[in-house]
């Protein structure tokens, strides 16, 4: 395996992340977004080339609502696999649909781009602890491209959730990254 394919998310997963782009970015800026040859997306690059093009905070907010977008095609490629689809899932009851549903993403999430999401709670929030696996060099990159699962863990909890709105931020914590994401949505 060569390092090109360590530092990329799966060809699959970078169809979810482009057809967001287009969603997000219209189609001739998600055409410009770097891609390797077999078309994967690695996502230091992806957040590097939006901080170019957009600066350091917009990136994020763009990398955040791409998250968000990606999620409708994420159910598509992967929701009957993970039994996110069914009726079953949707009978779940609703702290445990929430839990389930995170679950499910955050393991995929962590396949898909080289990561390592751990999933803990409290009383009021669930949490992703992401250690990054590949591409280690590239820490910033890697940390901006967090605001796109959490966009994604956003748009999971409201979908997930009836509809509502949840917070998801990222917390301080020396030498990782960590979600925090609201168990109760606000009113």
């Amino acid at each position: 395996m060569d390092n090109q394919t360590l530092t990329c998310c799966s060809v699959a997963f970078s169809q979810v992340i482009g057809q967001a782009a287009v969603d997000v970015l219209g189609q001739p800026e998600a055409a410009s977004l770097p891609r390797q040859e077999n078309g994967c997306i690695a996502p230091g690059a992806l957040i590097k080339a939006l901080e170019q093009r957009y600066g350091p905070c917009a990136a994020k907010g763009i990398a955040q609502r791409m998250g968000r977008a990606a999620f409708q095609y994420f159910l598509d490629f992967y929701g009957n696999e993970l039994n996110l689809t069914g009726m079953e899932y949707r009978l779940l009851p609703y702290g445990r649909r929430l839990q389930t549903g995170l679950d499910a993403l955050g393991r995929k999430l962590a396949g898909e781009c080289g990561a390592q999401i751990n999933q803990d709670a409290d009383a009021s929030a669930y949490y992703w602890q992401i250690l990054w696996q590949r591409d280690p060099e590239n820490r910033d990159g890697r940390e901006g491209f967090s605001y796109f699962l959490a966009g994604m863990a956003q748009e999971l909890m409201s979908w997930s959730g009836g509809g509502k709105y949840y917070i998801v931020r990222e917390i301080p914590d020396s030498g990782r990254c960590v979600l925090k994401i609201d168990q109760n949505p606000l009113d």
